[in-house]
């Protein structure tokens, strides 16, 4: 009996970004950014023909409107990661409400349709982002990294589908993974019975050496090769399971993603100074 398929989504942060620190999480900055690096990223899967969803603050549309039309142009997803990649959870009501709006206005216009996807940089969520978001065309969020223990598919959560993340490139590489064993991890996830596997790449993070692009490259070519896994853009997932009743699983899930971010946010304080920085590169 064949294995059932698991939907990868392949999802970029900070695209077109760089890091200049603002209070705990990095900014939008045109310091430093030469567009084509980045573009390297989007080179490679369209070379391996495959789709992707980029996480793109708002600013970005203002500081590269002619290269984010090109994205959009190219057929990768855009999905909005806040307006300056703030910590939108020390802002007060009006200003992040003011943020998130402006945040997807920017990007729809730039990509010339609507964003659906969502991701709060640093992960960070409330309550109140699920309101604002309620005057949004958001339909699903992908904002809780949950443990590897539990069975990954797509649930509701707060009334938007979430698309929980499996693994972060970044948090991989400080924790001293060289690029062969990040390659080794993701593809040890693949394994799991998940129904999805989200991963997360930063371009500024994979371009630092050619032993990183490699490694990623040999893993995407690896699960591309796989009759039962199909890479995919996040409203690519969000179609097909909008089209489903929510499972039994996926409901037990939601209570589970809840009690998860509640533990998480009790077990950060206090933290180091080295863990926050982790936590906020998402």
């Amino acid at each position: 009996m064949s294995r059932p398929q698991t939907l990868v989504f392949l999802s970029v942060d900070d695209f077109l970004l760089r890091n200049e620190w603002a209070g705990d999480v990095p900014v939008v900055s045109s310091k430093d950014i030469k567009p084509e690096e980045d573009f390297r990223i989007l080179d490679l899967f369209e070379d391996l023909d495959i789709s992707a969803t980029l996480f793109i603050p708002g600013k970005v549309a203002e500081l590269f409107p002619n290269k984010l039309q090109e994205v959009a142009e190219k057929g990768f997803e855009v999905a909005a990661h806040g307006y300056l990649h703030e910590n939108l959870s020390l802002l007060d009501e009006v200003e992040r409400k003011q943020r998130i709006l402006e945040a997807v206005d920017l990007l729809e216009k730039c990509a010339r349709k609507e964003v659906l996807g969502w991701r709060s940089p640093g992960l960070h969520i409330d309550d109140s982002l699920y309101k604002i978001l309620e005057n949004t065309h958001i339909q699903w969020c992908s904002n809780i990294e949950l443990p590897l223990r539990f069975k990954h598919v797509p649930f509701m959560y707060k009334g938007k589908m979430e698309l929980p993340i499996a693994s972060i490139d970044l948090k991989l590489y400080e924790s001293g993974f060289s690029p062969e064993k990040v390659r080794d991890k993701w593809l040890s996830i693949l394994e799991r019975n998940n129904e999805i596997v989200t991963i997360v790449i930063h371009p500024w993070a994979q371009l630092k050496n050619n032993e990183r692009i490699g490694s990623l490259k040999q893993f995407l070519e690896a699960a591309a090769s796989r009759e039962n896994v199909k890479i995919c853009a996040g409203s690519d997932i969000y179609k097909q399971y909008a089209l489903q009743e929510r499972s039994i699983y996926g409901s037990a899930l939601s209570a589970i993603a809840r009690l998860w971010k509640r533990f998480s946010k009790r077990a950060q304080a206090p933290i180091s100074k080295t863990q926050k920085v982790l936590s906020h590169h998402a």
